[in-house]
């Protein structure tokens, strides 16, 4: 094979690989990697920069003539279609930033929407604290009333005095700590 044909071959495959790497652009979550990469950035911003953009042995550096030449040659779509698929990723990267810096800016505590956050964020917190308060208390209850089975069907006075010591710590305890009567 000629040196010639060779570095068609190449090309054509390098057009191949570009395509495909366009295409995972098509996917929100395939975009975030791509963001802080300025160099890849800068060569989605043309079609000269694309074409002459290079990356190992993966994209091979080529003039735009040869490029639009090639992606005929390698894509069904031809160069309209890899244009539009660069195009395409540009714009997707450039929304990740801005979705970004929206988010950013929604945080602050300072803005209505960031305070609506916050609120939202404690009321959330809150919830989840009732419901845990309400289990916690629902298992002090239980293990109470066992205390008290086990109090009722013991024989032993000195099993006896301890479960009642426990029991008793255990209301004062909650008496103490949510201010309630003995009943």
């Amino acid at each position: 094979m000629s040196s010639h044909s060779e570095n068609k071959e190449k090309k054509l495959v390098s057009i191949q690989r570009r395509n495909d790497f366009l295409k995972l652009f098509e996917k929100a979550e395939e975009v975030g990697k791509f963001v802080k990469d300025g160099e890849l950035i800068n060569a989605l911003r043309s079609q000269t920069s694309w074409a002459k953009f290079s990356r190992g042995d993966e994209f091979i550096s080529m003039s735009l003539n040869s490029f639009k030449s090639h992606c005929e040659q390698a894509l069904l779509g031809g160069f309209t279609e890899l244009d539009e698929l660069r195009e395409n990723a540009l714009k997707a990267i450039e929304e990740h930033e801005r979705e970004l810096s929206r988010k950013k800016r929604e945080v602050r505590a300072d803005t209505r929407e960031g305070l609506n956050l916050k609120v939202d964020e404690l009321e959330k917190q809150l919830r989840n604290v009732r419901a845990s308060n309400l289990m916690l208390s629902k298992a002090i209850e239980v293990t109470l009333e066992a205390l008290g089975s086990v109090a009722e069907s013991a024989k032993e006075q000195k099993v006896l005095n301890a479960i009642e010591s426990e029991r008793n710590r255990i209301e004062s305890l909650l008496m103490k700590s949510f201010k309630l009567d003995k009943s």
